[in-house]
């Protein structure tokens, strides 16, 4: 998550204008590396503007970016960016995908 100097203030008007420009961003060309999709289905929030994800499980908001109202930026990566799993020991444990979290930034 990205955080602006304050997080009460509003500098992100999120409006009609707004939408389209998010709209296009659903993918972001990076050259000759390919794409990254940020999100398909555009949400409101009460604070936020934001692409979701439903892949994986299909469970809503399994990732999304958004873009809250203050200017920060959240990003949730949902079931690519973990999972649960056991350890040898037959502990419950959570793995990262740390090349999905450090590939993405």
């Amino acid at each position: 998550m990205l955080l602006p100097p304050d997080p009460d203030h509003e500098v992100v008007t999120i409006d009609s204008e707004f939408w389209d420009r998010l709209d296009e961003l659903k993918s972001v060309t990076l050259g000759e590396s390919g794409s990254v999709r940020l999100g398909e289905q555009p949400i409101p929030t009460a604070h936020a503007a934001a692409l979701v994800n439903f892949h994986g499980r299909g469970e809503p908001w399994n990732s999304y970016v958004a873009v809250n109202r203050n200017g920060s930026i959240d990003v949730g990566f949902g079931d690519r960016g973990g999972r649960d799993t056991k350890e040898r020991e037959g502990e419950d444990a959570r793995v990262f995908n740390l090349i999905s979290l450090v590939g993405y930034s």
